[in-house]
């Protein structure tokens, strides 16, 4: 997706804190501070760009972390300088393999997403 996508529907308070999390991470060389979730991963085919928007909207915005702590310190940092984010520690993320249907008339999007390196 990466940062084309960003300007077009990333609401201004989100933008705020991606901007002031950006700066933050550069300068304190952040190491567990993965970025924004648009900027993670790459669409195999752009025809599907437009559902990918659809259905994840700000979601896609999602600041990802190593840990909880990584997120905490980014937090402060957005409260003492403005801005509003969501983040995603991936300490705590809990995931389930499911087998999603798949037929002519539907395809899961994940078939489409390629994941960029960190």
């Amino acid at each position: 997706m990466r940062k084309e996508l960003a300007s077009g529907l990333c609401p201004r308070h989100i933008r705020d804190g991606l901007d002031t999390i950006a700066k933050f991470v550069a300068e304190e060389n952040i190491a567990g501070a993965y970025g924004p979730l648009v900027n993670l991963f790459e669409l195999s085919d752009p025809v599907v760009r437009v559902a990918v928007e659809a259905v994840a909207r700000n979601q896609l915005f999602n600041y990802v972390v190593d840990t909880e702590a990584t997120a905490a310190l980014l937090i402060r940092k957005l409260q003492e300088k403005g801005g509003w984010l969501n983040f995603v520690p991936l300490d705590v993320v809990k995931f389930q393999s499911k087998v999603l249907p798949e037929n002519a008339d539907a395809v899961p999007l994940i078939k489409f997403v390629n994941p960029s390196q960190i």
